[in-house]
């Protein structure tokens, strides 16, 4: 037979290792499986006095990791359909969410997430102008300031967006991204003016990464206002529109001179933060 774990017990010199071995039941066929040993005294080394037959409890193990790869890859391919139906209506707007999604995802594991965690705020940010796709392109697109009653519109964005993903089940916190990356920290940001701890740290890291990529990048409406005024914008915001925090995660990558790449070939050579592949 062959170790496969081996734990202390919560009962004192009892000591618990699980195996793999072959077990005969009665005159049935021997077949491979896991067994559960208990011994209750180390120094009495092989005499087991609890066997307790695992097999079922691996099999339901395994077929939990299947099925949640399964709803992993599922939620992807929703995402993916959500970006290319958002591109097909405005390739600016889909291509500044690829961008701040890949910067997103950076500063997430600058901030110490694990890759799955960062591949979470990653799908979030890619989408998270999705409610976009309720706003005429033609105000979305149009060259200077827009109506008070055009503006409102736009910043019902991510209330639109929240909704088309409701009902959507996803195992990181996609729809607080979507509804509420544009909150902001002093309770200034909108839809629902919430404040500090009120707003998800995964749309608060989208928040940073968002105004990051839009004020560095050309838009059909101005050119690019440059990476200078983002990090000024950033750095002014510290620990009061933005989370200080978060910030700082995105200055440190900005002082590793890591680079964005470029917005649709027309953007200036911005060395903001990088790509993370």
């Amino acid at each position: 037979c062959r170790d496969t774990t081996e734990r202390r017990s919560v009962r004192g010199s009892e000591r618990c290792r699980q195996i793999s071995a072959s077990v005969r039941r009665g005159q049935q066929p021997a077949k491979r499986c896991f067994v559960r040993l208990i011994l209750r005294d180390p120094l009495l080394a092989g005499r087991v006095y609890i066997i307790d037959d695992v097999t079922a409890e691996q099999a339901l193990a395994q077929a939990d990791a299947i099925y949640e790869a399964g709803q992993i890859n599922a939620c992807i391919d929703t995402v993916a359909t959500l970006s290319r139906a958002l591109e097909l209506v405005d390739p600016y707007t889909a291509k500044h969410g690829e961008v701040a999604a890949r910067l997103a995802r950076k500063i997430a594991r600058e901030l110490g997430y694990d890759e799955l965690e960062a591949q979470g705020v990653y799908y979030g940010a890619l989408i998270h102008d999705l409610g976009k796709l309720s706003v005429p392109v033609s105000i979305l697109t149009r060259p200077g300031r827009l109506s008070p009653a055009e503006m409102n519109l736009v910043r019902m964005h991510p209330e639109m967006g929240a909704n088309i993903v409701q009902h959507l089940h996803f195992p990181w916190p996609v729809r607080e991204i979507v509804l509420q990356h544009h909150e902001r920290m002093d309770g200034t940001g909108y839809p629902a003016g919430l404040k500090g701890e009120e707003i998800s740290e995964a749309a608060r890291i989208v928040a940073v990464a968002d105004v990051a990529e839009s004020m560095s990048a050309h838009r059909p409406y101005r050119p690019a206002l440059g990476t200078e005024a983002a990090i000024r914008e950033l750095v002014d915001g510290r620990g009061c529109r933005y989370d200080a925090r978060i910030v700082d995660a995105f200055l440190k990558l900005v002082a590793a001179g890591q680079t964005l790449p470029e917005f649709g070939g027309d953007s200036d050579n911005r060395t903001i933060a990088g790509d993370v592949g």
